[in-house]
């Protein structure tokens, strides 16, 4: 008895292994899994105590779109996909373009992706919605909230609409050098013409036009023709410009003073920022808008969005 009680204290401290290979797609060869994390909070518990997986497959509307775009082709690869072992598909039905996957009464639907289109009256989510009911699968839609455009094609409802737009802050910056004011370049060792520039060190200076080292009070410190490589000591920031610039730098003020100039713009002025051209989830036109797609979206049968 003590034997077989210490065994049993063994066998109950001995931690299960971090990897292990497990096989989730029964027709699929095992892979190696982490353990780490699992059983983690109420709904992982949850779910393993009752053995419920969630073997969901992703299909992206643009990346995919000539793979969806007739029944036949739907048909084929929900087959497959229950096949295989998924019991969960998430369909993209509005990606980053804001273009939709159905024909919409409120927006735009997709017809072509990189070369390859789909038939403008073809209702690719109708088919994916009756094959799941068929194949017992869920089907969750995926929808790209208060994204209404593309930044790479230029394309979405969102750009007619600039209105809709979120309004970003944004900022010019300055520098006053001898009473005038020249544009400020935010990068270092990166100059743009007809700014003033900032450098990390005397040999990144260009060879042209004038620099000048200024101190942790903006006061000028030294003034030297680009080409110079003067002795300076640490902890002073150097700046450099050309033509008008130049000259004024040339001249040593006693300081180099900087500003900002706040601006407020819609996003798709600034397209440099990201893809997503997001609109105002403040606006209500907005919102109702992706009210009655979440409404048309519902309608077809979804498990969820």
């Amino acid at each position: 008895m003590i034997l077989a009680g210490i065994a049993l204290l063994v066998a109950t401290q001995t931690p299960l292994s971090r990897f292990e290979s497990v096989a989730p797609l029964p027709s699929l060869p095992p892979i190696i899994m982490d353990r780490q994390g699992s059983a983690y909070g109420i709904a992982q518990q949850f779910a393993l105590n009752f053995r419920l997986q969630g073997r969901m497959l992703w299909i992206d509307l643009t990346a995919n779109l000539e793979r969806i775009n007739t029944e036949e082709k739907i048909v084929s690869l929900m087959a497959q996909i229950k096949d295989v072992g998924f019991n969960t598909v998430v369909f993209d039905v509005k990606p980053l373009s804001g273009e939709l996957a159905y024909p919409s009464k409120f927006g735009p639907k997709i017809e072509s992706w990189k070369g390859h289109s789909i038939p403008k009256e073809f209702d690719p989510l109708k088919i994916f919605a009756r094959e799941a009911k068929k194949q017992q699968l869920s089907l969750i839609a995926s929808m790209n909230s208060f994204c209404e455009g593309h930044r790479m094609f230029l394309i979405g409802p969102g750009y007619a609409k600039k209105e809709w737009q979120t309004v970003l802050y944004e900022f010019n910056a300055f520098a006053s050098i001898g009473g005038s004011s020249f544009p400020l370049s935010l990068g270092v060792d990166h100059p743009e013409a007809g700014k003033l520039n900032i450098f990390s060190s005397v040999q990144r200076v260009p060879k042209h036009g004038f620099a000048a080292a200024i101190d942790r009070n903006y006061d000028v410190v030294e003034v030297w023709k680009g080409g110079e490589t003067p002795e300076l000591r640490k902890g002073l920031t150097i700046v450099h410009g050309d033509d008008e610039i130049g000259n004024s730098i040339a001249t040593r003020p006693g300081a180099i003073r900087f500003s900002t100039k706040p601006l407020f713009v819609p996003i798709s002025e600034r397209p440099e920022q990201q893809l997503p051209l997001m609109t105002n989830p403040f606006n209500p036109e907005v919102r109702t808008y992706l009210k009655n797609i979440a409404k048309e979206v519902v309608g077809y049968g979804v498990d969820g969005i």
